[in-house]
């Protein structure tokens, strides 16, 4: 094989890995590009189009709170003030997740944040 054969050759199978590549590169994109949803992972914050979710006035064990009500706070991290509070069963709009974090608007319009594993 002569020197511009084998490079005939090298450009040809390159030429197929560029070609594969973008065609990847194509996929991924239409690939996220129309299958966004609603719902998102914990870390994300969820669509204008938000969820509605139900509270679950149990603790991280499964154990039921003391009067069946969850407390709904002005800011997750610091827990610095109760805006709310909402009895088991009661239905919210979830906003957005940080974490383990979950901000919802009650039915009386207050915004506030909950641990996640007081959602149903």
């Amino acid at each position: 094989m002569t020197q511009q054969e084998a490079l005939q050759r090298l450009s040809g199978g390159v030429r197929w890995i560029l070609i594969g590549l973008v065609g990847i590169l194509v996929l991924g994109f239409l690939c996220r590009c129309g299958g966004r949803s609603n719902s998102s992972s914990p870390s994300r914050s969820t669509s204008p189009s938000a969820a509605i979710g139900t509270i679950n006035a149990r603790d991280e064990n499964g154990d039921p709170l003391p009067g069946g009500v969850v407390n709904v706070w002005d800011d997750y991290q610091t827990r610095s003030r109760v805006v709310a509070r909402c009895k088991d069963g009661e239905r919210v709009t979830v906003l957005r997740r940080s974490g383990t974090g979950v901000q919802i608007r009650t039915n009386s319009g207050a915004t506030g944040w909950i641990s996640n594993w007081f959602l149903r």
